[in-house]
């Protein structure tokens, strides 16, 4: 009993209620709401951002920091997209976006020597004012 006092006191506890609330009024508002369409539309449009999320909870709760993960996902969908304005097929278009975040991600492990450095790939990060992370120079 104790426990369960202690969770419904919990910061946790209020965003659960918080969800709930929001479920039924967006359900007593629209009819759309809780339909089949709209909850495969809402998924689908937040998978990029709960990958990312996980990776950075990952990083966080080992003591690391990584600011370059909104930079380097718009740095990947740029490059995607001018690959495929180029008239390069889409899966050739995500290898070299993968690889190229690759490639970025074990310069910076191994300029850094730290694992959160180049998780989401390259962004302008600079060791000191002489040198460039991402052009190695």
């Amino acid at each position: 009993m104790k426990r369960l006092r202690t969770f419904l006191s919990s910061w946790e506890a209020l965003l659960v209620v918080l969800l709930l609330l929001a479920i039924v009024l967006g359900s007593s508002l629209s009819p759309y709401f809780l339909t089949g369409f709209n909850v495969s539309s809402l998924t689908r449009d937040l998978m990029e951002k709960a990958i990312m999320a996980l990776s950075m909870t990952l990083i966080i709760i080992a003591g690391e920091i990584d600011l370059s993960v909104a930079s380097t996902l718009g740095l990947a969908s740029v490059i995607l997209g001018a690959t495929w304005n180029a008239g390069v097929p889409l899966w050739l278009g995500m290898i070299i976006v993968l690889v190229g975040s690759w490639d970025a991600h074990s310069l910076a492990v191994r300029r850094l020597r730290s694992a959160s450095a180049g998780v989401y790939g390259c962004a302008p990060l600079e060791l000191d004012r002489q040198t460039d992370l991402c052009s190695g120079q």
